[in-house]
């Protein structure tokens, strides 16, 4: 029965503390809506320049950088030619880094690209 009282008590005690606060807080807001605002204010930001502009150059990028490869359908993704497989791309255009490497046993070459994950290589089958 002690319990009971003590939890009754207590459970009323933290109703009427909550009840308090959201009354505090109403008031405090038709107070504030209440009071006119009068003067003037100006905040002058200037923007902080962390590189210099443009980050590329119209020179660094050679032809052989925006070599654009389409993929028709979806193709693995190398960390190095024939090495381990680190994902897989859908149908999309991909651009290629200008590094190339003839494949060891001579069916196309590998063609190293841009991700998500970084630099990676593809394999390019010769055209038959």
């Amino acid at each position: 029965m002690k319990k009971m009282i003590t939890f009754a008590a207590a459970f009323g005690l933290m109703a009427s503390m909550g009840t308090a606060a959201f009354a505090d807080a109403d008031n405090s807001a038709a107070e504030q809506a209440a009071s006119p605002v009068t003067g003037t204010s100006t905040t002058v930001v200037q923007p902080t320049k962390l590189f210099d502009e443009p980050l590329i150059q119209p020179g660094d990028l050679s032809k052989e950088n925006n070599e654009p490869i389409v993929i028709s359908k979806i193709t693995p993704f190398f960390a190095d030619p024939n090495g381990r497989i680190l994902n897989f791309l859908s149908p999309q255009v991909v651009y290629s880094t200008g590094k190339h490497v003839t494949d060891v046993n001579g069916d196309g070459q590998w063609v190293e690209i841009y991700t998500w994950l970084g630099t990676a290589w593809l394999h390019i089958p010769e055209a038959v």
